[in-house]
């Protein structure tokens, strides 16, 4: 008795699908495991211990302070934005900037960069709020 149509199609598509999983398995069974991340133990080179330091350049004039984005300067300083306002999306919020020598290992004076009614005249529209400050550096140096 020869099967019809329909009963080869209700064999023929498992086969395929478990030939097709079948191929898959193999394939995923022969890529080779990755070695572990194994971190590098240094040895200490002095007895001492480290030393930190922390600077924050702005004044804390405001209540929220944050989303700082850095970037070094093409003579080694490091300029760094954040974000400076009463309150996330307040009208009062503005980029700020100071840029930080290594050498003297201090701040220079904070300054407003940009506010939201600046950038409103810029783009010829209304801004509701401004957000957090991403900074890079051109090839030519320019920010």
């Amino acid at each position: 008795m020869r099967p019809d149509g329909q009963m080869l199609r209700r064999l023929l598509i498992p086969a395929i699908a478990l030939a097709a999983f079948a191929g898959a398995y193999y394939k995923a069974a022969r890529i080779p495991v990755a070695a572990p991340f194994q971190a590098a133990v240094s040895p200490p080179t002095n007895k001492s211990a480290p030393h930190f330091a922390s600077r924050f350049a702005s004044s804390q004039l405001f209540v929220q302070v944050h989303a700082a984005s850095a970037v070094e300067l093409s003579d080694g300083r490091v300029r760094s934005f954040w974000f400076a306002g009463s309150r996330e999306g307040a009208k009062d919020v503005a980029i700020r900037s100071a840029v930080f020598d290594p050498v003297q290992a201090r701040w220079s004076g904070e300054q407003i960069v940009v506010t939201r009614e600046q950038t409103q005249r810029a783009l010829h529209r209304f801004v509701a709020k401004l957000g957090n400050p991403v900074v890079g550096r051109a090839a030519d140096g320019s920010l």
